[in-house]
């Protein structure tokens, strides 16, 4: 798993977030038939954040995100600023299991995040999909 690979590396840059998803969905190999939307706010500020951490975190969702998948389907990745912060939301069209695991490694994920002042959020719907959200205080 990517978040296990990550070095230690306690430098914190301002980085622009849609850059930083948008990296990292150019590295996944995306199946035929599924869909990556992007809806990004342009007007967003850089934020600081450990930039190889946050892009383990990225990583972790979009390929959860797939994996819920079967078939054809899209992956919405979006970004805005609401009040004092930067949130990130992945919205896929797949299934959760009948328990509702969304096998995402939520506790590593959660703690990068909350070293970054953020908070992340995992919503699943066994007929809808799923969304992931991460809110980046500003």
């Amino acid at each position: 798993m990517f978040l296990d690979t990550i070095e230690k590396d306690d430098t914190y840059r301002f980085e622009n977030l849609n850059q930083v998803i948008s990296e990292v969905a150019a590295k996944i190999n995306i199946p035929e038939g599924v869909f990556i939307e992007k809806v990004f706010d342009s007007s967003l500020q850089r934020i600081r954040m450990q930039r190889q951490s946050v892009e383990g975190v990225i990583f972790t969702i979009l390929n959860n995100a797939l994996s819920c998948i079967s078939g054809n389907g899209t992956i919405i990745l979006k970004t805005e600023r609401k009040s004092e912060e930067i949130i990130f939301y992945c919205v896929d069209t797949g299934l959760t299991s009948p328990n509702g695991d969304n096998g995402i490694n939520e506790h590593s994920c959660r703690k990068i995040i909350d070293a970054h002042r953020g908070r992340i959020e995992f919503f699943n719907n066994p007929s809808r999909g799923n969304c992931v959200t991460i809110n980046f205080t500003i």
